[in-house]
């Protein structure tokens, strides 16, 4: 219609997209989405886009309060990523919680209805739902919607709230009633009200299958205006049935070592340790006790240059026989701990707080078969606190083990551990918005995270 310049029909078109809004559901959301953006290309259709653009978004607003249907959702955009986080980002940057529930007519007529507790900025509420007629001879109903903060225990604090009720209409998908107003809960204070009127049920004009839909929308002010994880960290989760990360190793370990340290080392050298600017040097009867991948590369045998007389070596024989060079790809800073470490320096593995400068080090470990630190590493590593602040570089590093077979259960547990502190931290649709957006370049692993959650 708009490459043959036809308007005679826009109308007719733009009827028929609004009675195809109420098909729309979270299997083919994104494709009305992007058949939104490019219909807004389109002059004559601007008005039918923003539409189908609102309807899309909304019903991301009630269907997302479903901590199951996000990570559903999110799960099943492993190859529509892009789209999937334009829709996430708007819902993040409205800044609002939403929280939704059916209420039948039944249950009203009864008494008051209560949600679910729903979790915002690391708050529990609840929204209460009453009614009452207001005048009989017309039967018109008036809705008493509360919102209450359930903190409990604590006697002085406060939160600042902007918050609206709101009923929806049959297909769920305009507001039609509703109010906005500014609360502090405090101690004191800690609900809330409204009246909205909904009109005459008897006529069923706002029912649908003797069911109300009520929706509240929330935003919790505080002094960064960011929600907040509950921020438990796997030390708090811990209990007697996780095994510890030092005992997944295979107990051949104790056999290599007493292997190694059986030998014995005739000229007992200093070696240059070389990663990148990085220098360490550690005698010759060290690295072959702890390593016979070093002991062989590092043998006259195989550093000497065989035209030269073994009594007179040349410099570059002399210096190639006392350098051992990392590959490329490791942290100089963990072949300086791991060889420091070796020396007898144990204090450096101490101060470890970066669970990559780890992972560099149990890869050198695996790649000279130096089993000697494993545990020590390892008991290190359980130590170290893993939180929402390092949920993600956590289990990359998991996933990067897992290819190593010395590693496997360990990066097998390191994973589980990720999962449990996510679970227990990404309690509401929000947080886990919060969560995708914060680590948008990371979103292969938040979603696989996710998935497994």
């Amino acid at each position: 219609c708009t490459t043959y310049e036809i308007s005679e029909l826009v109308p007719c078109i733009a009827a028929k997209m609004e009675q195809l809004v109420p098909s729309i559901d979270v299997d083919n959301m994104i494709d009305a989405m992007e058949a939104a953006d490019k219909i807004d290309e389109l002059n004559d259709y601007k008005s039918v886009a923003k539409g189908l653009h609102f309807s899309c978004v909304n019903l991301a607003r009630q269907k997302f309060v479903s901590v199951d249907l996000l990570q559903n959702f999110i799960c099943k955009l492993k190859y529509r990523i892009p789209e999937g986080l334009k829709l996430i980002k708007i819902l993040k940057e409205e800044s609002k919680a939403t929280f939704s529930f059916d209420v039948s007519l039944e249950q009203l007529n009864v008494g008051p209805v209560s949600s679910p507790i729903f979790i915002v900025n690391n708050l529990p509420w609840r929204i209460e739902i009453s009614k009452n007629a207001i005048n009989k001879r017309s039967r018109t109903e008036a809705l008493y919607p509360k919102l209450f903060c359930l903190k409990e225990n604590c006697e002085n604090w406060s939160s600042k709230v902007k918050a609206s009720m709101s009923l929806l209409d049959p297909y769920g998908l305009k507001n039609f009633s509703g109010s906005e107003y500014l609360h502090i809960f405090s101690a004191t204070k800690k609900c809330l009200s409204a009246k909205l009127l909904i009109g005459m049920l008897s006529a069923n004009t706002y029912v649908k299958d003797n069911k109300l839909t009520v929706m509240a929308a929330m935003n919790v002010l505080n002094q960064t205006g960011e929600y907040c994880y509950p921020n438990k960290k796997l030390s708090d989760l811990t209990d007697a049935d996780q095994p510890k990360l030092e005992d997944l190793l295979p107990s051949f370990k104790t056999e290599n070592d007493e292997c190694n340290k059986a030998v014995k080392v005739e000229e007992d050298e200093h070696i240059l340790v070389l990663c990148g600017d990085s220098v360490v040097a550690v005698k010759m009867s060290i690295l072959a006790k702890e390593s016979s991948v070093i002991r062989t590369k590092l043998s006259k045998v195989w550093t000497r240059n065989s035209a030269v007389e073994d009594s007179n070596p040349s410099p570059s024989e002399v210096m190639r026989a006392r350098t051992l060079t990392i590959p490329k790809g490791y942290d100089p800073k963990a072949a300086e701990i791991l060889f420091g470490y070796l020396k007898g320096f144990n204090v450096l593995l101490e101060h470890i707080e970066d669970f990559k400068l780890l992972e560099d080090i149990l890869g050198l470990c695996d790649f000279y078969m130096i089993t000697s630190p494993l545990e020590a590493i390892l008991k290190h590593m359980q130590k170290m606190s893993v939180s929402m602040d390092n949920l993600v570089q956590v289990f990359e590093v998991g996933k990067r083990l897992s290819s190593i077979e010395l590693y496997k259960a360990v990066a097998k547990q390191l994973q589980s551990n990720c999962r449990r502190v996510a679970k227990a931290n990404l309690i509401s649709s929000l947080l886990i918005i919060k969560f995708i957006t914060d680590h948008e370049t990371n979103i292969n692993t938040v979603i696989e995270i996710l998935d497994r959650c």
